[in-house]
C-alpha cells in the first residue's frame, strides 16, 4: 500500500502515515527500512496490519515520486 508520512516524533521514534485511501496507520521507527529519518510529506510504501488499537504500518520503504509530464 502507498501513503505519505503525516508526522514523526524522533524522541519517541513513532509516527503516522496516511494511506492513499485516507486511513491513518501508526508506525514505529523499527519498521523503517532506510537510513533516512521519516519526514512529513515523504512518500512511502508499506504493509498494513490490523492490530488491537487500529492500523499499523510495517515493512516501510520510501518511494520516489516521479513527474510524468
Amino acid at each position: 500500500m502507498k501513503g505519505t508520512v503525516k508526522s514523526f516524533n524522533p524522541t519517541n521514534r513513532y509516527g503516522f502515515i496516511e494511506s492513499e485511501t485516507g486511513e491513518i496507520h501508526f508506525f514505529h521507527a523499527t519498521e523503517w527500512h532506510l537510513i533516512l529519518k521519516p519526514k512529513k510529506g515523504m512518500a512511502v510504501e508499506f504493509t498494513p496490519v490490523e492490530v488491537e488499537k487500529g492500523m499499523r504500518a510495517t515493512n516501510i520503504q520510501r518511494i520516489r515520486r516521479t513527474n510524468n509530464a
